[in-house]
């Protein structure tokens, strides 16, 4: 019978590392990103709120500059809610907003898809008014998935990178990335995941417990599942009126103060010989002050390229890390931490 020939060259594969980010040929120009987005028929409605401002235009004009900016597709502005024509969504919102949200989509420094790919997180052009220590940068946490791309604060997928201008790099993205809400306004509108969390921060107030001072704050916060895993008889307890104290110490375990730890930098009070950037390989070991009187903390982040591992407490392992808030930063731990034991007197 007839037989299929020997293959005459290599079978094909898969080019690329699918770990990588997708290797697009960049583009270069001798335009400023001004310039660019004039002229792009994908980013006309992200154009029109620059050209509205004349700060934002110029800012985006000043070829001293060398930032980042992703740019959200006019598709991605459906996402907004609908307002009454023949006006759009953005005509309601003030100018000072919008300036703030398009600062929140860039970077003072210039980040290609590859420098993106090693970072978990980045500064981005907004200045926090005292969330997170006043003149600190709110950061963009950047995260990556093999065959899903490099996203933005979770939700916005870079799907054109590497856009060169005289004055940075454009990215274009699917989603806009939103302002950081406040950490307990952020684990209120996730019941799915965080509803015991959020209800446990809400008893804390209704106990009379004082409202958390504001400044630098970096949370731990167990998912519903870490609270299904103490059992029935103890959330029973903790969430009735005679757990509220217990309750309300053990949340107050979980909130620290005076550092925002991401897993790749450190934000805290200035002193000699301290370094916020956190290194790409090794380990980086701290402890941080709880709200629950002296009782303390311990974080350890192992890094290796673009991977990181953080570790609090007793061990206790995080199944998500460098959710960005405005008054911090949030991780997310497997189990519910609990305090060590009050010292003898």
């Amino acid at each position: 019978p007839h037989k299929r020939p020997d293959h005459p060259h290599e079978p094909h594969k898969r080019p690329g590392n699918p770990d990588e980010p997708h290797k697009r040929p960049p583009i270069y120009t001798n335009k400023t990103i001004y310039e660019l987005l004039s002229e792009s028929k994908y980013t006309t409605k992200a154009f029109s709120i620059i050209k509205d401002d004349e700060e934002l235009s110029e800012f985006f004009k000043n070829t001293k500059a060398n930032m980042t900016v992703f740019v959200p597709t006019d598709k991605a502005f459906e996402s907004l809610p609908p307002h009454h024509p023949p006006h759009n969504a953005t005509d309601a919102l003030s100018k000072e907003f919008l300036r703030k949200a398009v600062l929140y989509h860039t970077s003072p420094d210039p980040y290609d898809t590859r420098k993106l790919f090693f970072s978990k997180t980045i500064p981005s052009s907004l200045k926090s008014e005292g969330g997170i220590g006043k003149g600190n940068y709110q950061r963009l946490r950047i995260s990556h998935q093999p065959f899903f791309g490099l996203r933005v604060n979770m939700l916005s997928k870079i799907i054109a990178g590497n856009i060169y201008a005289t004055n940075g790099i454009i990215h274009g993205i699917d989603h806009l990335i939103i302002l950081p809400p406040y950490a307990q306004q952020l684990v209120g509108i996730l019941p799915t995941v965080f509803s015991t969390s959020a209800l446990a921060l809400a008893k804390m107030e209704l106990a009379g417990e004082p409202k958390l001072p504001e400044g630098p704050k970096t949370f731990f916060i167990p998912p519903n599942s870490a609270w299904r895993g103490l059992g029935y008889r103890v959330n029973a307890f903790l969430f009735s009126r005679f757990g509220e104290k217990h309750l309300a110490a053990l949340m107050k375990y979980h909130i620290t103060h005076g550092k925002v730890v991401y897993t790749d930098y450190v934000i805290e009070p200035p002193k000699d010989g301290d370094e916020a950037k956190i290194e790409d390989e090794g380990h980086y070991h701290t402890e941080l002050d709880t709200f629950l009187g002296d009782a303390k903390l311990t974080v350890d982040i192992w890094r290796k390229g673009p991977w990181a591992k953080l570790v609090v407490g007793d061990k206790v392992p995080t199944m998500l890390t460098d959710i960005i808030t405005r008054d911090g930063v949030l991780h997310v731990p497997v189990r519910v931490l609990i305090p060590p034991r009050p010292k003898p007197d």
